[in-house]
């Protein structure tokens, strides 16, 4: 009921914006509001409005959010996905090629009822600003990681999918050649349990709100590995931050081979795939340890140059705009020379 109330407000905000405009699109990235198509094309013929709907699927219900099947996810999945068939402007937005595919399947929808809102990093946020190296150290010194030792750390919400445990057991099972690193935004009992019960030393920093400890592990010297390690995550932003951040000293970001990782990670170029089992994690790590700092500088630089030229946020605003509103397609071009001059000045 609370999903129908918050649908309706916001149809009917955008109405009266989309009044006053020669076009308005309306992106919704929450299922909270997914009703909203619904109720915002029904009353279209009682208003003098163009508008264009937007139903992001980043928290689909078939995605690996949820080890069960949320059934009022997948009802409002389904509405939309429906409504995409009835009204040519009620688009499903996309953030990962994976999770187009996943929706087509399930739902039996044609190309025509999407458009692209992929993942990406706003890359001049100041929040990627370089830190010193003393405030580096003393972030490190604050949260009692140890400066001295090699570091593999991965970072994330709080939820089981994320499989951030492996980040102890794969230092566990090297040895303690390796010291673990693992940043939540809440509070995270049963990776803490699991901790203990491996036996393995590290940090496990929980309800973390400030990106600045992250920003400092990844440009650490001695931060040599980024797991990520999701089954089929549909269009996280988190190894983006790392490949830019590390783009001179820091860690390699080292991925499975699902969902948008495989859209992000070329092995060996920019990056490394490794298998899901604890030992071929392991035996992936010790195998690159041994690579020339040249070869491992040219994966950073690689990793670096493929989130600015293909995963930067601003751009890919664009691209949704422009796919879902043709007629801006004659204005790409300029668009995209005025982004470039403005980041140029900055």
């Amino acid at each position: 009921d609370n999903w129908k109330i918050l649908s309706a407000s916001a149809a009917t905000l955008i109405l009266n914006i989309a009044e006053k405009h020669e076009a308005c699109m309306a992106v919704l990235g929450c299922s909270c509001m997914a009703a909203t198509p619904v109720y915002l094309h029904k009353q279209l013929r009682c208003f003098d409005a163009d508008v264009r709907t937007v139903y992001m699927i980043n928290d689909s219900a078939f995605s690996s959010f949820y080890n069960e099947i949320d059934e009022n996810i997948l009802a409002v999945d389904y509405v939309c996905a429906y409504w995409s068939k009835l009204y040519q402007n009620a688009k499903i937005g996309y953030v990962s090629n994976f999770s187009k595919e996943l929706f087509t399947e399930k739902f039996a929808l044609q190309e025509e009822s999407f458009v692209p809102t992929r993942s990406g990093i706003v890359i001049r946020d100041s929040k990627y600003t370089k830190l010193p190296y003393e405030r580096r150290r003393l972030l490190l010194s604050k949260y009692k990681i140890p400066l001295e030792k090699k570091i593999i750390m991965s970072w994330g919400r709080s939820i089981g999918y994320k499989r951030l445990d492996l980040v102890f057991a794969v230092c566990k099972q090297l040895g303690g050649e390796y010291y673990p690193v693992v940043v939540t935004n809440g509070e995270f009992p049963e990776l803490r349990a699991y901790q203990k019960s491996l036996g393995v030393g590290g940090s496990l920093i929980e309800k973390y709100k400030d990106f600045d400890l992250i920003s400092a592990l990844l440009q650490w010297d001695n931060t040599f590995v980024c797991l990520f390690l999701a089954e089929e995550e549909p269009g996280s932003i988190a190894p983006m931050e790392a490949m830019l951040m590390a783009e001179e000293k820091g860690p390699i970001v080292m991925t499975n081979n699902t969902g948008i990782y495989n859209e992000l990670i070329q092995d060996n170029v920019n990056g490394f795939i490794v298998e899901g089992s604890i030992k071929s994690i392991a035996r992936r790590i010790r195998e690159i340890s041994s690579y020339s700092e040249k070869s491992l500088n040219q994966i950073r630089k690689n990793a670096y140059c493929t989130v600015v030229q293909e995963f930067n946020q601003e751009s890919k605003y664009l691209e949704t705009l422009v796919c879902n509103i043709p007629y801006l397609k004659r204005y790409e071009n300029e668009m995209l020379q005025y982004m470039a001059q403005k980041k140029n000045k900055v």
